[in-house]
């Protein structure tokens, strides 16, 4: 939500959480901001993809696990990758690993 660029819509996909992050989630939903309930027997990181590229509305789609954090940059930097080489059909970016800090 702290993007230099901000996304056209944020679809959380809920693979089955814990009621306190369910009731924290709720916080950000809004008119561009949805949350879906994976429907049972259904699970896993695939799943929730397929589930939330299925719901989306946009042309571009970014997937972000709940262990994952975005530079400030991220979108506007990807946006603009893109944009120079928009005849392809998808795009592969760098990311940058730690342990407890970004840096170590």
């Amino acid at each position: 939500m702290r993007q230099s660029v901000q996304p056209a819509e944020v679809i959380i996909v809920d693979d089955h959480s814990d009621p306190s992050v369910q009731n924290e989630l709720q916080q950000f939903l809004s008119g561009k901001v949805r949350i879906l309930l994976q429907q049972p027997g259904l699970s896993g990181p695939s799943a929730a993809r397929n589930t939330g590229w299925r719901a989306s509305s946009c042309s571009l789609i970014m997937f972000v696990d709940s262990d994952d954090l975005l530079a400030p940059f991220c979108l506007e930097e990807r946006i603009r990758c893109i944009q120079k080489s928009a005849d392809s059909d998808f795009w592969v970016f760098p990311v940058g690993v730690f342990l407890e800090r970004i840096g170590d």
